[in-house]
């Protein structure tokens, strides 16, 4: 049996990388603010997106101003989205001032999503929406996007201690219990396998195999057969932190890593993916009906043809049954597609948290399994196969 550590942005963030959407967009604007506090430029900073004029007098320190001033500004929306630039505010990358209020009026914002949001409300030319045109909105997302790009780059260059909680759970046998019933079946009929063969009348023999693996009971001993064969570590984040837990000569498993969503280190052969992959939404299919391009340029499933790392992702997964150990990843809809497609899979024999523990009592443990309950269209199937909480773990 094979184990996949499906690995999202909360593994950067245990690993005291600040690479959530919402440090970048803090980021951005600090660093605005400072280069506006350098006398040097005038008291003037100007980039692709935004301009900042500072003509009071210094008595606040770059924080005050940017939630007394530019912040305050942002919300009441006194930012001017044209081509000219206000007098003291301006901003050209409309897509940065929107996910710019999500944040400061919700102190949490999901990029992705709110660019699908917005091309469906130009889709469905909403009287509301806040563009009028996919190619601008494409401009100005792609804008953001390598603003990220170039944030990413900073962070990772951060000394990462190993975390041996994670590497201890990665290369862990497999818990019996987790198992859906499908799976365990198989896993009996395998163990047993040669037994039969040797000796079909031997009953006892079997049946004592059988509750051994359905009770965990197997000694130290005797537990290379719950040991993963195979380990894939799919990422869907930009940094390769999961370098630092890929043993050597001295592991027992063959491992593969893939970046579904592209590498920071190597973007030439494998170009970042950013953008939304919700093929099961209703709206997706009005998309394809539009017969233009300009909508469907930053969908996922399209941009993971460009490299082969999908197809080598369905090779291992029809390879053999898998456990699924979820590090880190929100499970949310905008990467419902290949979620879907892994946790759905006939070979899928298990799905296990290891969640965020925020304090004694509380964590995100239900706030994750809803959302992964929106990644099944068989909700029987998902009882099945996602481990129950008595069984899983903080991640850290």
């Amino acid at each position: 049996m094979n184990r996949i550590i499906l690995i999202g942005n909360g593994f950067d963030l245990a690993h005291d990388l600040n690479t959530g959407y919402r440090h970048f967009l803090d980021d951005y604007y600090l660093n605005a603010i400072k280069e506006l506090f350098n006398p040097n430029n005038n008291h003037i900073f100007k980039d692709e997106s935004i301009y900042f004029r500072y003509d009071y007098p210094l008595r606040t320190d770059y924080n005050d101003f940017l939630e007394n001033i530019v912040f305050k500004n942002i919300v009441k929306h006194d930012w001017i989205p044209a081509r000219e630039f206000h007098e003291y505010f301006g901003i050209k990358n409309q897509f940065l001032q929107i996910i710019t209020e999500k944040k400061l009026l919700q102190n949490w914002v999901d990029i992705e999503n709110e660019y699908y949001s917005l091309l469906l409300q130009i889709i469905k030319k909403d009287v509301n929406r806040k563009y009028n045109d996919i190619k601008k909105l494409n401009s100005d997302f792609e804008g953001v996007k390598n603003l990220l790009v170039k944030y990413l780059k900073r962070e990772i260059v951060k000394s990462i201690q190993k975390n041996e909680n994670i590497l201890s759970s990665i290369y862990s046998d497999f818990n019996i219990r987790d198992l859906s019933e499908k799976a365990l079946k198989a896993y009996i009929e395998l163990l047993t396998e040669n037994e039969i063969k040797d000796n079909p009348f031997n009953k006892s023999r079997i049946h004592q195999i059988r509750n051994r693996i359905r009770y965990n009971l197997f000694s130290k001993e005797n537990t290379s057969e719950l040991y993963p064969e195979n380990i894939l570590f799919l990422s869907f984040n930009y940094t390769n932190i999961e370098s630092l837990y890929i043993k050597k000569e001295e592991d027992k498993s063959n491992i593969d890593v893939i970046h579904i969503h592209g590498d920071l280190d190597n973007k030439k052969n494998n170009p970042i993916i950013f953008g939304f992959g919700d093929e099961l939404d209703d709206n997706y299919k009005v998309i394809e009906k539009l017969n233009q391009n300009e909508y469907s340029d930053n969908i996922k499933s399209i941009k993971y043809l460009e490299t082969d790392n999908y197809k080598k992702t369905l090779e291992f997964l029809n390879s053999d049954y898998y456990q699924v150990f979820i590090f880190g990843h929100s499970c949310g809809v905008s990467d419902r597609t290949l979620l879907n497609t892994i946790f759905e899979h006939e070979n899928c024999g298990s799905i296990k948290l290891f969640y965020y523990q925020e304090s004694e009592f509380k964590d995100n443990y239900s706030d994750i399994i809803r959302n992964i309950s929106r990644n099944f269209n068989s909700k029987i199937e998902m009882r099945e196969k996602v481990v129950n909480k008595r069984y899983c773990k903080p991640l850290t």
